[in-house]
């Protein structure tokens, strides 16, 4: 929950994900997401309501293994991994971005670089760089 905290400090928009993964939990995720540090903190503390598809509405409280997710609808994110064999790291410096931008570094090592988008929408995309 600290993080999401931090983030939302920065005008970050989080949403909580499922137990020691990376999908969102239910349904409605965009909604969700907020950056008011009551609602980040009640949803650790006393749960919030989850909607899956086929289910009854539940309460659901999150524990230290649920991690979060930011919300980057009017933003580029460049999610550069070191893991698998794999170096972003070379990919990305090979670049030469030298653009000075918010950036957090990921458990694995590697890095998220936050960039606005000027207002444009693009399309994720992963693994498309090409060193």
């Amino acid at each position: 929950m600290k993080w999401a905290l931090y983030m939302a400090s920065k005008g970050f928009r989080v949403f909580p994900l499922a137990e020691n993964g990376n999908k969102p939990i239910g349904e409605g995720w965009p909604e969700l997401a907020s950056s008011d540090p009551d609602v980040i903190a009640a949803w650790w503390d006393t749960g919030y309501e989850v909607r899956l598809k086929g289910e009854k509405p539940r309460l659901r409280v999150l524990s230290d293994q649920n991690n979060y997710a930011v919300l980057t609808d009017e933003m580029i994110v460049l999610d550069v991994d070191v893991k698998d064999g794999r170096s972003g790291r070379e990919t990305f410096d090979s670049y030469n971005p030298n653009l000075e931008t918010f950036t957090v570094r990921t458990p694995s090592g590697g890095t998220h670089h936050y960039y606005s988008s000027w207002g444009l929408s693009y399309a994720n995309s992963q693994g498309n760089a090409k060193h």
